[in-house]
């Protein structure tokens, strides 16, 4: 989801009649997870541990909802489906409560990540999220339909409708400017309901006889032991953490998908030149890559030709026309990167000055978003399936994810005849030969997070 976890407070919440962890009990799905949920609203997601937790208490518009676009794609008729809320007292569902779960995502004080992004592709919104109007212009709702309108045409936009941001919320009882800092039933509409949570340890869902138990455990030795021994259903585990479950039969690739790469900002020496650029992406070798994070995947559909160099490296000079040196940035994860340091040893092999320097993930945003990073070594994570869902967020000039300087006509061009609808996997693939050609980053491989799993979850709805 973007390029990083980005790092939330939990907001208020309480506690009560834990069970210590111990057996489970007749009905309970154990699930042991890296990370605590960051909050408790669902327009406030913007990371994968958070949105799985709250998908429980909070299906998202896209599951509530039959979407029918219109040719052009820039109307989207809803149809809301039959649903009540978690209160068991008769509040159905309905076109309202989804136009209110839509408009809270554009309000400040709710700090909404992408839902506010997807949000403000409608008529309005920016209108509405100014506060000169009383709701979006471009949604017109009754009581079991509603209509939006984009300011351009997106053929993505039905799997946007369908991010955990966008889980539907009662209007009646979730107020529309202000931060969800509680639960209480009738908040969201699923079968499920919070039975008690404790941050930074767990969070427990009931429904009826049935419950999953999400446990937090920052220890992937932990997680394992506890997995193996009969007291877990499903434990996550990060790529690099593949050492300590490796060949293990119960092991699945489940997890959050994600694209690595090197950014660079074409506005920052040294890679304002293009020749140094060049000179980076024809000395990597990602074989080294392979041989530390064996947990590389085909890349899902989307990612094309971003996760290999392929033909990026043909034809380019193996060593830049001058020296130069630069410093990568990354992400603190409490030790060394295996993948930076092999990165480090390839370019310093070449003659090329390269150093790394960790930075916090607040930080490390922060000075992205103000274009103060000249080399950053990033992930990203898609937040929706299909050919849409990277390129034109990383390289679209107007795209307010676009961190690198990148900007070429043609590419915008290929990319908003993609969103229209008009063959996009082939006008995306256009798109990159563009993109490959001006060497913004370099894409190093895909990988996907770990799952030891015994049987499957019970579903939200």
């Amino acid at each position: 989801m973007r390029f990083w976890l980005l790092v939330c407070v939990l907001l208020a919440g309480c506690g009560k009649g834990f069970s210590e962890r111990g057996e489970r009990t007749a009905g309970e799905y154990r699930w042991l997870l890296r990370y605590d949920v960051k909050t408790l609203d669902p327009a406030a997601i913007n990371d994968w541990t958070t949105g799985e937790v709250l998908h429980y208490l909070y299906p998202s518009v896209g599951e509530v909802c039959d979407i029918e676009p219109s040719v052009d794609f820039k109307t989207f008729k809803l149809s809301v489906k039959e649903f009540d809320f978690s209160d068991k007292v008769g509040h159905e569902v309905t076109g309202q409560d989804v136009q209110h779960t839509i408009e809270r995502c554009l309000k400040p004080a709710v700090q909404s990540g992408l839902g506010s992004l997807f949000a403000a592709q409608i008529v309005g919104a920016d209108t509405f999220a100014k506060g000169s109007a009383p709701h979006i212009s471009g949604i017109s709702a009754e009581q079991h339909s509603l209509t939006i309108q984009l300011t351009t045409p997106d053929t993505a936009f039905a799997e946007k409708l369908k991010n955990r941001a966008f889980g539907v919320v009662n209007r009646e009882m979730v107020k529309l400017d202000a931060p969800i800092t509680d639960w209480k039933p009738g908040y969201g509409l699923s079968k499920w309901s919070l039975k008690s949570f404790e941050p930074g340890r767990e969070w427990v869902m009931a429904n009826g006889a049935e419950s999953i138990k999400f446990q937090f455990v920052g220890d992937s030795a932990s997680r394992k032991t506890q997995f193996d021994v009969d007291k877990a259903d499903q434990a996550m585990f990060a790529a690099h953490e593949i050492p300590v479950v490796k060949g293990h039969p119960k092991l699945t690739k489940g997890g959050p998908t994600t694209l690595v790469y090197l950014q660079f900002n074409q506005k920052i020496a040294p890679f304002n030149d293009r020749a140094n650029r060049l000179a980076i992406i024809s000395n990597l070798e990602t074989g080294g890559l392979g041989a530390i994070l064996d947990n590389k995947v085909d890349p899902p559909a989307g990612f094309g030709t971003l996760s290999s160099l392929g033909k990026s490296v043909t034809g380019f000079k193996a060593t830049p026309p001058k020296p130069f040196e630069f410093e990568l940035v990354y992400a603190d994860i409490g030790h060394s990167n295996p993948v930076v340091e092999v990165l480090i040893t390839q370019m310093r092999k070449f003659g090329i000055k390269a150093s790394a320097k960790p930075m916090t993930s607040g930080g490390l945003i922060a000075a992205n978003n103000r274009g103060e990073l000249a080399c950053l070594f990033t992930g990203w994570q898609p937040d929706f399936p299909g050919p849409l869902n990277t390129v034109p967020y990383l390289f679209h000039s107007k795209s307010p994810e676009n961190h690198s300087g990148f900007a070429d006509p043609q590419v915008d061009k290929y990319i908003e005849l993609a969103q229209a609808g008009t063959d996009p996997e082939t006008n995306i693939a256009r798109a990159l030969d563009v993109i490959h050609q001006n060497i913004p980053g370099v894409p190093l491989y895909v990988q996907r997070d770990l799952v030891l799993k015994r049987r499957e979850p019970p579903t939200a709805l």
